[in-house]
């Protein structure tokens, strides 16, 4: 997609697909909880006006990109697989963004 958030990131991680991001500055959903660096692949803005760049800048290590993929998997299962599933992750990541430094419980 070309906005700030699309559908399309999910339809990706249903897929199995290692999400590419193209998107300079752009904050993933619920980055409280999923660690996104983990299953995908950021790739500056720039690049896309370079397609052969771009294409080299891709793992080629077929173990890696297992991982990943298994990666992506568990997180569509575990956070997107379905409606009840999004929705709590939403409340989690809300409840977590809120939380300032002051309301954190204090270290013994």
């Amino acid at each position: 997609g070309h906005g700030r958030w699309s559908y399309r990131l999910t339809e990706l991680l249903h897929g199995g697909s290692v999400p590419v991001v193209m998107s300079d500055g752009w904050n993933l959903p619920f980055g409280e909880i999923i660690d996104w660096d983990k299953i995908t692949l950021r790739r500056s803005e720039e690049l896309s006006l370079d397609p052969a760049a771009l294409v080299a800048s891709l793992p080629r290590d077929a173990a890696q990109i297992e991982r990943m993929r298994r990666g992506v998997r568990e997180v569509y299962s575990k956070y997107f697989s379905t409606f009840e599933r999004r929705a709590v992750t939403m409340l989690r990541a809300a409840v977590l963004r809120g939380k300032q430094p002051r309301d954190k419980e204090p270290l013994t």
